[in-house]
């Protein structure tokens, strides 16, 4: 059985997609985040058909700090159109790009190479070069019907697809409807996260250049129980970067966005800033217990860095502060492998969610499309079932999300600190890296 390829369009000089002969070989993806983007540009590379739809207006959004870790992107720029070298990636979508530099991690876990910090909605837009997304496209219902999946669109307009994948998330509109049953599992911890706008010459002047140096992240474990994980991390936010013929910037400095996270294991479900069943448009009404409590942190415990966020609680209320709920899914073996027999497939955080207090599921995601590409690619040829590309996956999940839960322990527990001083989740890198 022959696979799609490519042809030319000599009029427009544009490739375009020969017809298969393969039935529903065309693959629909839902959601154009980073695990629909990276899964786009892996099947454009070899040359299967896709269309990606989207409930957002555009490839912008909010400019969140994630990380990304060398197996996962570098398993990616080879399918970027163009193509580029993991160096130019980092440079382009660095939390500190405008610097020309590539968003360095103080980590004493990994060495800095192997990561970085990014901007969520930069990496996006560098994934999304090329593709024609169908933006707008919320779905409002979903039906199945023998081999055929019926999407129904918020814009009134339909589609039938007969070969989906639901890249859409943690908050999939289409795994909510498919699977309503399947629900996150919130864990007991109490986080908070805050963000900070500064100018340059405020960020200068407040010593806090002096403390990041070269570095855009940093944390600080707690000593004792009861003291909070605490991180903070900077983005350079500047929409109309120029630098010279030599890189160096010029003009106006850009603004800095600080960005810190407070987190401690809740204290009981009687706990005030425990409040795992709040409506999704209640994250930001914060309780006055929570800056409170930050008001009676011991200053002389923090760092340099930490104490110049969090000494004046008062502050903080000026901060644009959200409470987030640490979550946790794994949809079952079995409802995937039912979902595979109807040529339907859950990818990235619509399949496995991880916390996001560890900023880790981007890199997951990237390696769950480009395996998905591969798998698919022979499926295409006759040479597997698409179930089978649950057998091996599900179990590395499973292993992530139990990973990332014990992580989460041990970074809010000092005895576990000092016994367990490299993150649990390093040997899943390693093993990642290992098999790109």
């Amino acid at each position: 059985m022959s696979l799609p390829r490519f042809d030319l369009d000599t009029k427009r000089g544009q490739r375009v997609f020969k017809p298969t002969g393969i039935p529903g070989a065309t693959v629909n993806i839902y959601g154009a985040g980073i695990a629909g983007l990276a899964l786009a540009c892996a099947l454009r590379q070899k040359c299967i058909p896709y269309n990606i739809y989207d409930p957002r207006p555009d490839v912008g959004g909010h400019s969140y700090g994630i990380n990304l870790l060398s197996w996962a992107y570098g398993s990616v720029v080879d399918f970027l159109d163009p193509p580029m070298k993991p160096y130019d990636f980092r440079r382009a979508t660095a939390v500190d790009a405008c610097f020309g530099r590539r968003g360095r991690i103080y980590s004493s876990d990994l060495p800095s190479f192997t990561h970085y910090r990014a901007i969520d909605s930069e990496v996006r837009k560098v994934l999304a070069q090329g593709h024609d997304i169908h933006w707008n496209h919320k779905i409002t219902n979903v039906q199945l019907e023998k081999s055929t999946t019926h999407l129904t669109f918020e814009n009134g307009s339909t589609k039938h697809s007969r070969f989906l994948v639901d890249a859409g998330g943690e908050q999939s509109a289409f795994r909510n409807i498919l699977l309503p049953s399947s629900q996150a599992t919130v864990l007991p911890y109490v986080v908070y996260a805050g963000r900070r706008r500064i100018t340059h010459s405020e960020y200068r002047d407040a010593g806090y250049a002096e403390y990041f140096g070269t570095y855009n992240a940093a944390w600080q474990y707690p000593d004792k129980q009861g003291e909070p994980f605490l991180t903070v991390s900077k983005v350079h936010l500047w929409p109309d970067q120029k630098s010279n013929a030599a890189g160096a910037v010029v003009g106006d400095m850009p603004d800095i966005e600080l960005r810190w996270t407070y987190s401690r294991p809740a204290n009981g479900p009687s706990d005030p800033l425990y409040r795992p069943n709040r409506p999704k448009d209640e994250a930001t009404k914060i309780p006055e217990a929570f800056y409170q409590e930050v008001a009676q942190l011991q200053k002389e415990r923090l760092s340099s860095l930490m104490y110049k966020l969090f000494d004046d609680a008062e502050q903080l209320k000026n901060d644009r502060v959200l409470h987030w709920l640490q979550r946790k899914r794994l949809v079952s073996k079995n409802t995937l492998l039912v979902l595979a027999d109807k040529k339907i497939v859950l990818l990235g955080d619509s399949a496995h969610g991880l916390p996001n207090l560890q900023s880790k599921g981007a890199s997951y995601a990237m390696y769950d499309a480009v395996r998905f590409a591969e798998h698919l690619q022979g499926y295409l040829a006759g040479q597997s079932q698409l179930r089978d590309y649950f057998e091996p996956m599900h179990a590395l999940w499973k292993e992530e999300v139990e990973m990332a839960e014990k992580e989460l322990e041990r970074i809010h527990d000092p005895m576990l600190i000092k016994r367990y001083p490299a993150r649990p989740t390093e040997q899943l890198h390693v093993a990642r890296s290992k098999s790109i």
